[in-house]
């Protein structure tokens, strides 16, 4: 189970920051009926290019900081 799980941790890593930034995206979407100034930061937060190293070199940093906790979480030996 540990070796599936280690295969598979850089892509559950991946999906969870891209959804967590949905989320933030998305709170901030409503948020920013309140104040007109955040519209613009939101909808750069949910149109995220995860694919274009210009502009998402920190998510992929994410991603890799993510993954080596998570593949410490996985091989923790209690």
């Amino acid at each position: 189970m540990k070796v599936v799980l280690t295969v598979f941790a850089p892509f559950i890593v991946a999906i969870i920051l891209r959804l967590a930034l949905l989320i933030i995206g998305l709170l901030l979407g409503i948020i920013s009926f309140i104040i007109d100034d955040l519209k613009e930061f939101a909808e750069m937060i949910v149109e995220f290019e995860t694919f274009s190293w210009d502009e998402a070199w920190f998510y992929w940093i994410l991603v890799g900081i993510g993954t080596f906790f998570a593949e410490l979480l996985i091989w923790n030996e209690d």
